[in-house]
C-alpha cells in the first residue's frame, strides 16, 4: 500500500439540472446551519519547508497537515502517549521521534487516536514547480475562460510533461524549468531567456519536445509577463507565490469547510504564510474560493472563519505539536523511507487521510497510449504552432481539441493538430 499519487482534482461531469439544484440548496442549507454551530478548532503545521527553492535535491517532499482538536484534548493525548512510550521531551517533534522505535510507536498512537480528524496535502516540489508553468504561462493567456483547459486536464498534462524533463535530466528542458523558477522569484523575463527571450539564431529546442512550451511562451510573451507582473505589483512578491504552505492551508480549509462550521484556525509560525493568510477571509467574497469555483463550478468549495487565522509556536500549543507529528510522518512516508523505518502501519493510516489536492507524480497524465494525454499532446503542439504565428488562442482552442480528438479516434499518430 502506498500514498495515492495524483495531481489535484478532476472536474466532474455535469449533473442533470435537478441534481445540480438539489446540491445547491443542500449546500446553502448546510452553510446556514453551520453558521449557527460552534467553531471547529483546527491546528495546522508543515514538514519539508525549503521556502521558494522547489528544486532542493535533499528535501523533495513538502507536506501540510490540519487536525481538528483542542489544546486540552491534544495535551491529554500527548501526555498519555509520553507515559506509554517513555518519552519525556517537553516538545514533541516528528523529525526527532521518527528516528527511534519508541518515537515511531508514539506517532502511530497519535495517528490512530485522531483517525478521521486530519487531512494531509503532500507535494513533490519539482512537480509543484512544473504545475506553476501551466498556472503562470498558459493560464494568463486564457485567463478569462480557462475552464476548458482544466476540464480536459491540460493542467495535469503540462505539469507532468515539464516534470519529466527535470527527472530525466533533459538538459534543455530541465534548464528551462530551472529558469522558470528564477523568473517566479523575480518576475524578470531576463532570468528565463529560454522561455521569454528572442532567438534570432536557430531555435535551440528544435527537435526537442519542450519546444512546444517555449513556442507558446515566446508567442504570447507580452501577455504572460504583463499578467504575472500585475500580480507581483498588486498581491505579493514571487517568493510568496512559490511558498507551498499557502496552497496547503487553502486545501485544509476546503477539507474542514465541508463540516459547515466556522473554522477557528491556528497555524505554526510562518512569516510568508502570515502575509498570505490575510487574503484568506473565507465566505463567498474570498478571492481564492471565487477562483476555485470558477475553474470547477461543481466542486464543493466553501468555508468560513470564526476569526482571523492565528499563528503561534508549537511549544506553546499542543494542537500544533499533533499537527507537526502528522505532517512529519506523511513527509517521511512520501519520501519513500518506509521499509527501513518499519512504518507500514503509519502508511495505512496516512493513506486514508490524503487530501485530494495532493500533488504527486502520475505518469498516466502523459502516457500517450491513453486518449486524454495523446489529445493533450496534440493540443499542446498545436497551441505552440499558433502562438508562433501570433494567432488568437481563444479562437483555435476548441477547434484544436475537436480535431485532436477526431484524429485520435481515427487512429492517427499524435502530432500537431
Amino acid at each position: 500500500m502506498s500514498i495515492r499519487l495524483f495531481i489535484g482534482h478532476t472536474l466532474p461531469d455535469a449533473n442533470n439540472l435537478h441534481n445540480r439544484c438539489t446540491s445547491v440548496w443542500r449546500s446553502a442549507f448546510l452553510t446556514y446551519i453551520g453558521s449557527m454551530a460552534a467553531p471547529l478548532q483546527i491546528f495546522c503545521d508543515e514538514s519539508g519547508q525549503t521556502g521558494p527553492n522547489l528544486l532542493d535535491a535533499q528535501q523533495r517532499i513538502f507536506t501540510y497537515a490540519g487536525v481538528a482538536t483542542t489544546d486540552d484534548e491534544a495535551w491529554s493525548v500527548i501526555s498519555t502517549a509520553r507515559q506509554t512510550h517513555g518519552i519525556l521531551d517537553d516538545e514533541l517533534k516528528a523529525s526527532a521521534l521518527l528516528k527511534t522505535d519508541a518515537g515511531r510507536a508514539l506517532v502511530l498512537d497519535i495517528l490512530r487516536v485522531y483517525a478521521g480528524r486530519y487531512s494531509i496535502v503532500a507535494y513533490d516540489k519539482a512537480l509543484a514547480l512544473s504545475a506553476k508553468v501551466f498556472e503562470y504561462v498558459y493560464e494568463p493567456v486564457f485567463q478569462h475562460r480557462p475552464e476548458l483547459l482544466y476540464a480536459k486536464d491540460l493542467h495535469r498534462f503540462v505539469a507532468m510533461y515539464c516534470y519529466t524533463f527535470l527527472i530525466n535530466r533533459d538538459d534543455l528542458g530541465g534548464e528551462a524549468v530551472r529558469q522558470f523558477l528564477a523568473f517566479m522569484r523575480s518576475y524578470d523575463p531576463a532570468t528565463a531567456p529560454l522561455l521569454f527571450g528572442t532567438h534570432d539564431e536557430r531555435d535551440p529546442f528544435e527537435g526537442n519536445p519542450f519546444e512546444m512550451v517555449t513556442k507558446f511562451a515566446n508567442g504570447y510573451r507580452d501577455v504572460i509577463i504583463a499578467d504575472n507582473q500585475s500580480e507581483r505589483d498588486a498581491l505579493r512578491p514571487g517568493t510568496l507565490t512559490l511558498d507551498l504552505a499557502s496552497s496547503g492551508l487553502f486545501s485544509i480549509l476546503c477539507h474542514f469547510g465541508k463540516e459547515r462550521r466556522p473554522l477557528d484556525v491556528t497555524c505554526d509560525e510562518h512569516p510568508q504564510l502570515e502575509t498570505i493568510s490575510k487574503t484568506l477571509v473565507g465566505g463567498d467574497d474570498d478571492p481564492s474560493i471565487m477562483r476555485a469555483r470558477r475553474l470547477n463550478p461543481q466542486a464543493d468549495i466553501s468555508w468560513t472563519l470564526a476569526g482571523r487565522i492565528r499563528f503561534d509556536q508549537s511549544r506553546n500549543r499542543p494542537g500544533l505539536q499533533v499537527a507537526d507529528l502528522i505532517a512529519g510522518a506523511a513527509s517521511t512516508l512520501a519520501s519513500g523511507r518506509t521499509t527501513k523505518r518499519g512504518m507500514e502501519a503509519h502508511l495505512e493510516l496516512v493513506d486514508l487521510h490524503i487530501n485530494p489536492h495532493t500533488m504527486m507524480p502520475d505518469y498516466d497524465a502523459v502516457r500517450q497510449k491513453l486518449r486524454g494525454p495523446a489529445v493533450n499532446w496534440m493540443v499542446l503542439y498545436g497551441l505552440g504552432e499558433h502562438a508562433g504565428r501570433g494567432e488568437n488562442p481563444h479562437l483555435v482552442l476548441r477547434e484544436l481539441y475537436a480535431e485532436s480528438e477526431r484524429r485520435w479516434d481515427a487512429g492517427e499518430t499524435p502530432r500537431a493538430a
